[in-house]
């Protein structure tokens, strides 16, 4: 019996089937003739991988315009019932356009859709389709990749922590001009949360086959296990291991056979272990370790021999070991918190090479040294060390230091690229709580950086870097006023360990000095403003390290000034600001603002020549404002902002921009 708007209609068993897949049929003809009409290239990605629905029953779409650049999305997330079953449709998209003397186009977009239909309590049977396509005007060769596939499944779904299902059909890609279409087959099993002698158990295992020609079939296996136990006082300890496998076989601009396109293979196997404890010694002492192990071997084989191309007659490997540990003590009081911890990251990369095809003893060695010059050796050791102590109810100061050391080496002496680098960075923050309304402090923090490249062909660029930071800041939230104020004062400098030896870099100093500031005042319940500063000056100059002097080169001079005023309908003012746009209230909410931006960008030259103004650039605008807000009871959104510029650019220049942000989400 089928229930519709309060009429009921008895329906045979295999009518609703027959309907069910004639329904499927129609909604899958446009993509049946994508098949014959239109053109596809591959990807690595896994066709029919089910996307996680992130709008729930929604529909999004957008666009921004910034000065000559435009970005549009258009995105959907729709399950509905349909006889008896479910459809559901998925659909991510985000185009861009660059407009300068010709217009640069790109489009980026994923759609999933699947119709279902139970069999019985367990079982359904499912149609499922997926388009993935990347359009670039710029690119050459490869500016259409796209992927079409449609299949028909069985799905195996007891309860909600395991599932499996399999199917099969057709898909069709296209690289460099070549279209092909031919069988596909996968199948993957999920397990989620299974409770094991009080272990929670997850695993998944997924495996795909789909054959384009004769010479080109791709293939994923992928093993994928978790375990978890939490004991009585909070210890937790976790285990995972992973075991990956795929084949890519793709074409090249190498003319093989025939003229025929060369054949690539690549070939991957992936081998990783984790682990997590976290262990409470005793309320106050808490102890983490976490470690994880990952091997990766990559092949790479043509298949045929070109005698025009030599690297078509060998086998490319790479072999990559990754190891990283990871440990720390936790101490936590009332008052205080201190932790301490160290790491080590370790990763070695070895290419090697061997003869498949017949090939000349000189080019072998050539392409041998070739993936040995790309051999590499990498080490980071770190420490960190941070503290919290609350000496009163309102009084927080908090600690932060940390050092580590990395080693990049090269077993190739045609390698220039070994380095150590050593960075250390220390930060102090102090916060008081003046009253419910008021809040103040400071921070402070010290960067250090040594950068030294072992080999004497880029020593020349080995330098030390410190940063300096010092920013007091302040938070007022009262019923009529909120602010933000932050002043910042920043000083870095850059020495190079050779300058005065032969090298031609020059050490260099930045200063900067800044304010930022947002400010928002309500005047009445449904009235508001709202306000945003920014203040930079800084200067760049040549630093002489022997005397720690420096000759001043030029200055900067910035500042963004915004100014909205707000009426809200349906909600109060502060309602508006203080709570997320996104969540419903249960009432539709208009916020509707209009105001003015103004911004300055002055570049001046401190190295005055007479008679030649010291105004290098300098960018002026002034622009209208407006920005519209409105939210349904079911939580719909409507967001529209822009702003139309009145630039002026170097004294003479002159031109107007508009500005455009569209965002709407629409709840069904």
């Amino acid at each position: 019996m089928l229930h519709t708007k309060n009429k009921y209609f008895a329906i045979s068993e295999s009518a609703v089937r027959l309907a069910a897949v004639a329904f499927s049929m129609c909604c899958y003809i446009p993509v049946i003739l994508a098949f014959v009409t239109s053109s596809f290239a591959q990807e690595s990605q896994l066709l029919f991988s089910q996307p996680r629905g992130q709008l729930s029953d929604a529909l999004q779409f957008g666009v921004d315009k910034i000065a000559n650049t435009f970005v549009f999305i258009g995105n959907a997330d729709i399950e509905v019932p349909v006889f008896e079953g479910t459809f559901r449709l998925s659909n991510v998209y985000r185009g861009s356009a660059f407009r300068t003397l010709n217009t640069a186009i790109r489009d980026d977009e994923a759609l999933f859709s699947e119709f279902s239909y139970p069999i019985s309590e367990p079982l359904s049977t499912f149609f499922r389709q997926t388009w993935l396509v990347s359009r670039d005007s710029r690119s050459l060769g490869l500016s259409s990749l796209q992927r079409i596939g449609g299949a028909v499944g069985m799905k195996y779904a007891p309860d909600q922590d395991f599932w499996s299902e399999a199917f099969g059909g057709l898909e069709q890609t296209t690289q460099l001009g070549v279209i092909s279409t031919g069988p596909l087959l996968s199948g993957q099993a999920v397990l989620n949360h299974a409770d094991l002698e009080q272990w929670d158990m997850s695993g998944k295992v997924f495996a795909d086959w789909h054959k384009m020609d004769a010479l080109r079939i791709n293939t994923d296996f992928d093993v994928d296990a978790r375990a978890s136990r939490t004991i009585a006082d909070g210890s937790r300890f976790s285990i995972s291991g992973n075991y990956g496998a795929l084949e890519r076989a793709y074409f090249t601009t190498i003319s093989g056979t025939q003229n025929q396109l060369a054949v690539e293979a690549r070939n991957e196997n992936r081998v990783s272990f984790s682990g997590n404890l976290d262990y409470v010694l005793s309320p106050l002492f808490s102890v983490r370790g976490l470690g994880s192990v990952q091997s990766n071997r990559i092949g790479r084989l043509y298949k045929e021999d070109i005698q025009t191309a030599t690297i078509t007659a060998v086998n490319r490997e790479l072999g990559e070991l990754l190891l990283d540990f990871e440990g720390s003590v936790t101490y936590t009081s009332l008052s205080t918190s201190l932790m301490t911890g160290a790491s080590v990251y370790r990763r070695n990369e070895q290419n090697s090479v061997s003869q498949v095809y017949n090939i000349t003893p000189t080019d072998f060695a050539q392409i041998r040294a070739q993936e040995f010059q790309r051999d590499n050796n990498t080490v980071r050791t770190r420490f960190l060390a941070r503290a919290e102590h609350r000496f009163s109810e309102h009084d927080t100061l908090q600690a932060e230091w940390s050092w580590w050391l990395l080693q990049y080496d090269t077993p190739s002496p045609l390698n220039d690229d070994d380095r150590d680098e050593i960075s250390a960075l220390a930060s102090l923050r102090y916060t008081r709580s003046i009253s419910s309304v008021l809040t103040a402090g400071v921070s402070a923090a010290y960067q250090f950086g040594h950068l030294v490249f072992l080999k004497s062909l880029r020593s020349a660029l080995n330098n030390q870097n410190t940063v300096i930071r010092l920013s007091p800041f302040v938070r007022i939230a009262g019923k009529s006023l909120i602010m933000q104020p932050q002043l910042e004062v920043l000083a870095n400098y850059t020495i190079y360990d050779f300058e005065g030896q032969g090298a031609s870099v020059r050490s260099y100093s930045f200063r900067q000095i800044s304010y930022r500031d947002s400010i928002k005042i309500f005047l009445t319940q449904h009235i508001r403003t709202e306000t945003q500063l920014l203040l930079r000056y800084f200067e760049r100059g040549t630093l002489l390290p022997a005397s720690f002097s420096e000759i001043p080169q030029t200055n900067n001079l910035e500042y963004l000034i915004k100014f909205l005023a707000f009426t809200t309908i349906g909600s109060t003012a502060r309602d508006a600001v203080t709570t997320p746009w996104m969540q419903g209230v249960g009432q539709n909410i208009w916020d509707v603002g209009f105001g003015v931006r103004l911004y300055t960008l002055q570049q001046h030259t401190l190295q005055t020549v007479e008679g030649l103004p010291s105004l290098i650039n300098s960018v002026h605008f002034w622009a209208p404002e407006t920005s519209i807000r409105y939210r349904t009871a079911g939580g719909s959104t409507f967001s529209l902002s822009g702003w139309y510029e009145f630039q002026t650019v170097n004294v003479t220049g002159y031109r107007e921009l508009p500005n455009v942000l569209l965002q709407a989400k629409v709840n069904l």
